[in-house]
This record gives structure tokens, C-alpha cells and sequence, in this order.
């Protein structure tokens, strides 16, 4: 065959139709590509339909055929595009073919109508739609009205929730939303609002991709996290999440709640009740904003629940974190619940944890019914005790602060003992002998604690340090707040060593 007959290819019936179409992308010639197009086309619109496999043929050859981008730019000028046989699920996978060699070559070719019709084929391969659609986005900024075929995203979203696609549809709408600026700013809040309502999936693979998507999105749009946005998110079902048996969501989910507050009651309970670091660390974050830390104060008996006692390092952090407001700190300080907890937590205390205790006892607001209320529940002798154990500076150093700190409001019976390790510390003049000092100078408002001077025979060390010029002033401080004659402690008989005291504590 050397040229097209046309008068064989206005019969689809002709027992000779399907060689000519077969033939005619090598025989047409530039003449007759308008007239071909037109005559094959128009079999699609026959109210006899034509056999399938002659169908397949005419559009096999057209995808051939405008190859050539001559022809290809005839072919969408002339509109030939609108008259594929759409919505007929036996030519889906070659009108899917056709529009990936359109778009590879140039993408600017869709208009509103041609767009609706494309719309029609996405249930027939949704991940092929979505495919085209990404070539498509790559190409965003080059085309003056890409909103229609992206909208599409959001019009037929339904259709492309479905396990082969969903994933890759996320990364799509996270793609274009960080990697095409015009698109970020006109859509990436609707990104982030189509993603939320994604979180209701039961795929754990599909979830993990949302949540990386919303973070992501979310940190390049700040009005993803203005209060509109806040209000309009399913909340809910990141609760649901944070109670799954499942830790990589737990994970996921904590790290989006990392970067995106919410002011919800139901959530920071859910969080309490997370034997998980990293949602300690989203309540202490959420407890910046002063609605969440009033109720955690308002609400205090998450403080009583054995994760709380069990992990007391990670709720002394957020203890410290709440009371960083100023308005909220006396109503805690006064807690039962915190004493209680503060107790717990002094308990077989280690280190770290006798570090934070004094950080929280500095920010506390005190007063004597409170120092008697954490010395009911041997907040006191807990804390003495886990000092000794840990046989440390940094720990006797805390001891001496906690006790300069509680000694302002009322004398505790274990103000005996330290005072006794504070008057050896000084003596021996070990490294923290200007803490010692220091409470040694607050504890000579109580009788009890004179006793443990005199007879411990601090008086009598200072009396002979005179020469020393900081020693004669720390002497001059203590001996006028003792207010008795230094020259008896200048005699022998009253000096005591302080070997001969037992300075193990027992209740």
C-alpha cells in the first residue's frame, strides 16, 4: 500500500479498514493528517459502535502518529483531543498512552473542557491519572493556567484514596508544595486540610506518609498553623493514634505534635498517659502556651499516676516548664499532688534527678504549710538519703541548696544532720565549704542547730582561723548571729571532732 484510500476508512466495516489504519501513520501525508484525524475520530461518535479492536487500532495509531510534533500540534489545535472515545473503560489504558506522549513533549495543551473529560477516565487507573498529573506538576511554572488539571487533586481526591495510590498521591501534593512556589502559596494550606482529613486511613504505611506530609507542609506555610487551621483539624484522630498498639505511629504522630500546638484537654490526657520521652517533650512544648499549663495545674492528678512516679526525671522537666509561669506558680506550689510527687521522685533519686528537684524547688513559690506538707511525706529525709547514696559533690551540693531554700520558711528535723555534714565541710575545708557555709549562716535562727555548731566545735575552727582573712569574716558573720562570747570556744574542753559524730542519717 503506498497511499491512505480515505473512501476505505470512512467504513469502519470495510474488511480492509483495520490494514489502512494500521498502515497510516508511515503512508499519511502533512496534507492529510487534518482529514485523516477527522475521519477516524469520528467513528468514536457512531451510534453503532465500531468493534473494539478496531477502536484500539485508530487510537494506537494516532499515539504513533503525533509523535511527530508537527502533527501532534495539528492534531491539539484542531481540538481532535475532545473527540477521544472517553468514559469506555476498553480504551482507558491507550487514552492514558496518548496523553503521556502529549505531556512528555509539551503539557500545556489542557483547557477547562478538556480537563473534565480527562476527569472521567482517572476511575478507570487512578495511579496512571496520577502519574500523568505529576508530569504535569513538574512542569507548573511554564504554564499561565495550570489550576485545572491540578485542582484536580482536590476534586477527585476521593478517587485516588486507594492503597496502590494514596501514598503517592501525598508525596504529590507534598512535592509541588515545597518545589513550586506559586503553588505553595495558592494551595498548600488546602495540601495541608486534604492530608488531615487523610489521618481517618487505617494504613499504617499511608499514615506515616501523611504525617510526614502535614509536617512538611506545615513548616513551609505558617498559616497551616494560624488558629483557622488549628480549629478546622480532626484533632480526634491523632488521639486515636496516640492510643494504637502500633509504636511507629505513636512516633509519627508525636513528632508531628512536635511542631504543630494544639490547646485540647482530651490530647494533653492522652499524652500523660504515653509511656514515651518524646511526648514529655510535646507537653512540656504545649505548656509554653499558658491555656494548656493552667489546666495541667488546674488538673493535677496526673501527677498521682504510676507512669509519673515510674519516669520522675522526665516529670520533674515538665514540673520545671509549668512553673515557668509566673501566675500558675503559687496555686501549684501548693499542690498535694506535687508534694507527693517531689517525694516520690526524692526517693532512691539519682543524680540528674536531685538536680531537677532543686530546679523546681528554686521556681516553687514556698511557705511553711508547704515545707511541713513535703515534710509529712519525707520529701526531706528522701532527699538526705539519695544525697548519701550517691556520695558526690554535684548531690551534697544540691542537699545544702534544698536546705538553705526550706530553712527560709521553718526548721525540719533533718536540718540536724546536714547541718552536721556542713559543719565537717567546712572544718576539712573541702570544695564546698562556701555552700556549707552559706547554710550554716541561715540555720542559726533555730536552737537546734546552734546546739549542732557549738558542739560540733565550729565556733572554736573559726576562732583559730583569725589570721585568715575570709575565715575572720565568716567567723565575724557566724559569731554575731550566735551572739555568745567567743572566748569560750577557745577552750579545749569544747572542742568536739567531728569524727565523733555519726554522720550516717537515720530516720
Amino acid at each position: 500500500m503506498n497511499s491512505i484510500d480515505f473512501n476505505i476508512l470512512v467504513d469502519p466495516f470495510h474488511k480492509d479498514f483495520l490494514f489502512h489504519v494500521e498502515d497510516a501513520p508511515s503512508l499519511v501525508e502533512i496534507n492529510d493528517i487534518t482529514k485523516y484525524f477527522d475521519i477516524i475520530l469520528q467513528h468514536f461518535q457512531r451510534k453503532r459502535p465500531i468493534p473494539i479492536n478496531k477502536g484500539k487500532a485508530i487510537l494506537v495509531s494516532i499515539i504513533t502518529i503525533v509523535q511527530n510534533f508537527t502533527y501532534r500540534s495539528m492534531f491539539i489545535d484542531k481540538g481532535h483531543l475532545n473527540n477521544l472515545p472517553y468514559g469506555i473503560s476498553d480504551y482507558s489504558d491507550l487514552i492514558f498512552d496518548l496523553f503521556h506522549v502529549l505531556i512528555s513533549q509539551d503539557p500545556d495543551f489542557f483547557d477547562a473542557k478538556l480537563t473534565e473529560k480527562f476527569a472521567q477516565q482517572i476511575d478507570y487507573s487512578p495511579s496512571k491519572a496520577l502519574v500523568l498529573i505529576t508530569m504535569y506538576g513538574e512542569h507548573f511554572g511554564e504554564m499561565e493556567n495550570p489550576w485545572d488539571v491540578l485542582d484536580l487533586l482536590f476534586y477527585q481526591a476521593a478517587k485516588f484514596n486507594t492503597p496502590e495510590t494514596i501514598i503517592n498521591y501525598i508525596s504529590l501534593l507534598t512535592y509541588l508544595c515545597r518545589k513550586k512556589e506559586d503553588y505553595k502559596i495558592y494551595r498548600s494550606i488546602q495540601c495541608f486540610d486534604k492530608i488531615a482529613t487523610l489521618l481517618s486511613l487505617k494504613s499504617i504505611p499511608a499514615l506515616k506518609a501523611a504525617y510526614g506530609a502535614l509536617i512538611s507542609i506545615s513548616g513551609i506555610n505558617e498559616k497551616c498553623k494560624n488558629q483557622e487551621s488549628i480549629d478546622r483539624f480532626p484533632v480526634q484522630l491523632i488521639i486515636n493514634h496516640l492510643q494504637s498498639q502500633n509504636e511507629e505511629l505513636i512516633y509519627v504522630a508525636l513528632q508531628f505534635l512536635l511542631i504543630y500546638e494544639f490547646v485540647n484537654e482530651k490530647l494533653i490526657n492522652q499524652l500523660l498517659n504515653l509511656n514515651d520521652p518524646k511526648a514529655i517533650l510535646v507537653l512540656m512544648k504545649y505548656c509554653e502556651n499558658p491555656k494548656n499549663a493552667t489546666f495541667l495545674v488546674n488538673s493535677n492528678v496526673w501527677l498521682t499516676l504510676p507512669i509519673v512516679r515510674e519516669n520522675s526525671i522526665d516529670y520533674l522537666k515538665l514540673v520545671y516548664c509549668i512553673l515557668q509561669h509566673r501566675n500558675l506558680r503559687r496555686k501549684f506550689s501548693s499542690s498535694q499532688n506535687l508534694s507527693s510527687f517531689l517525694a516520690s521522685a526524692a526517693s532512691n533519686a539519682d543524680q540528674n534527678t536531685l538536680v531537677f528537684i532543686l530546679g523546681v524547688m528554686k521556681m516553687m513559690i514556698l511557705t511553711p504549710q508547704i515545707i511541713a506538707e513535703l515534710g509529712k511525706k519525707k520529701f526531706f529525709i528522701n532527699l538526705y538519703k539519695s544525697a548519701d547514696k550517691c556520695n558526690c559533690e554535684l548531690t551534697d551540693q544540691v542537699r545544702y541548696n534544698v536546705f538553705e531554700i526550706s530553712s527560709e520558711y521553718m526548721f525540719t528535723k533533718e536540718m540536724i544532720n546536714v547541718c552536721k555534714c556542713a559543719v565537717t565541710e567546712i572544718m576539712e575545708m573541702e570544695s564546698l565549704s562556701s555552700e556549707a557555709f552559706r547554710l550554716i549562716i541561715k540555720l542559726c535562727k533555730y536552737p537546734e542547730c546552734i546546739n549542732v555548731i557549738k558542739n560540733g566545735g565550729l565556733l572554736r575552727f573559726y576562732s583559730s582561723q583569725m589570721k585568715n582573712p575570709r575565715k575572720r569574716k565568716e567567723a565575724e558573720q557566724l559569731f554575731a548571729l550566735i551572739q555568745d562570747d567567743e572566748d569560750e570556744y577557745l577552750e579545749e574542753e569544747d572542742y568536739i571532732s567531728p569524727d565523733s559524730y555519726d554522720s550516717n542519717y537515720s530516720d
